[in-house]
């Protein structure tokens, strides 16, 4: 029964990485409940030095993402003391932090070193993500034509803003196209990362196809930040040394990838940006208010939620519409919410992020890639507060970190393998 359990949740991560984030909150509470059921059976060995591994591995991490919710708490407490704040909206504003950061962490921090004990976890994951790659790719080129919306509705239409050189800017089955492109973007270079990296060929094919199909669906997205974010991801993935050695290959898929893109237009939102108020120019308008809240409120931030009217306020005076928007940057929005203090806990973060891609080997290039998509992304949209983006970072992040494990118990095993040969033959083994 509890295999089957792990079966069907390794499943459905596959799947929640394509839909609103509902889905991957709702593993996250299956996860927990096997967590809970499971410490009355016995582990083997090899299950208890795996999972050991795998949360050692993640500990830098997970201790960065504490302190970074203490520090944001502290935060919240004090804004709240020293101005004149809704306490229960501001509350609301933390706990949703704290669900879709250390609690979505943890629970998946407690299921996944599975993966890294059995191949046919990954195998299932990594099946069911090529399937919904698929599906997602299709549903995505229907939505450009036609305006499907079909989480609002089978008859529902995308709304006419979304409508741009008379295609549509799709979502897919998420709520925003900017939350689908960057996901796509970094389920793309980790998917790969995970080929590279694994041994079965059905695996390898299963990651290739999800990470083909994801590239492709970033491409007709009409989301420019994802495709320039992806290229540099790409671009730090492979080598140097792999695309001068494959030149052709290279310059072949780089011709074919631009012919299709200015033919059928993917990549025709460029163009606007030398438009005004399009594109770049309304970002520059939520830059400078969101850091002229940072400014005025430099230490602990205006707090995390209800504050419509406040930033309202702020653009009218920058003679910009009062309709409430967002940063378009992660690290400006948590600066204005947080402050100083708050950027200081995520600097944190981030610096565990990179301690914990030193510690790789095999996953050292691919995981600097995802995190590097990461950061480019947070420059220019809230990643870093898109709970599917957050759900999607913290999947890709473990499942490296479990291929780098299950690596070394292969290479501990092949070791331990050789010394006992030798030790038969009489040789002294150190």
């Amino acid at each position: 029964m509890l295999k089957i359990a792990i079966i069907i949740i390794s499943i459905l991560s596959g799947f929640s990485l394509f839909v609103p984030v509902f889905s991957g909150y709702f593993i996250a509470l299956l996860m927990l409940a096997i967590g809970g059921i499971v410490k009355f059976f016995p582990m083997a060995p090899e299950e208890i030095d795996c999972r050991r591994q795998f949360h050692q591995h993640l500990s830098g991490v997970s201790r960065a993402l504490l302190i970074f919710s203490a520090i944001c708490g502290l935060s919240c407490v004090i804004s709240f003391a020293v101005g004149d704040h809704d306490g229960k909206d501001m509350l609301r504003g933390y706990l949703h932090f704290l669900a879709k950061n250390p609690v979505l962490w943890f629970s998946y921090w407690s299921f996944y070193w599975r993966f890294a004990i059995s191949d046919e976890n990954r195998v299932n994951f990594a099946r069911s993500f090529a399937v919904f790659s698929i599906v997602n790719l299709f549903y995505c080129f229907a939505q450009r034509s036609f305006g499907f919306d079909w989480i609002h509705g089978f008859m529902a239409v995308l709304p006419e803003n979304r409508l741009s050189g008379g295609v549509y800017r799709v979502s897919g089955f998420m709520g925003h196209p900017l939350s689908l492109g960057y996901c796509q973007a970094l389920a793309c270079v980790g998917a790969l990362g995970l080929g590279f990296g694994c041994h079965k060929r059905w695996e390898k094919f299963a990651w290739y196809v999800g990470a083909v199909s994801a590239l492709m669906v970033v491409m007709i997205s009409g989301s420019r930040g994802p495709q320039l974010v992806l290229l540099i991801g790409l671009l730090t993935l492979f080598p140097l040394s792999v695309l001068v050695k494959n030149w052709k290959f290279s310059l072949a898929a780089a011709l074919t990838v631009l012919f299709f893109g200015v033919k059928f237009g993917f990549f025709a939102r460029f163009y606007e940006l030398s438009s005004a108020n399009l594109g770049g120019d309304m970002r520059m308008t939520h830059w400078a208010v969101y850091w002229r809240v940072f400014t005025e409120h430099f230490l602990f931030g205006m707090g995390p939620g209800g504050q419509e009217a406040a930033i309202s306020a702020y653009y009218l005076s920058m003679g910009a519409s009062d309709n409430i928007k967002i940063a378009h940057n992660a690290f400006l929005q948590y600066g204005a919410e947080y402050g100083a203090v708050g950027l200081v806990g995520l600097s944190a973060l981030v610096f565990a992020w990179f301690k914990l891609t030193l510690r790789m080997v095999l996953v050292r290039r691919s995981m600097f890639s995802v995190i590097l998509v990461t950061l480019l992304g947070a420059l220019t949209q809230n990643n870093l507060q898109d709970s599917e983006y957050v759900l999607s970072f913290t999947v890709w992040l473990m499942l490296l970190v479990t291929l780098e494990v299950k690596a070394g118990e292969s290479s501990k095993a092949r070791r331990t393998k050789a010394q006992d040969s030798l030790a038969r033959k009489g040789f002294e083994v150190a």
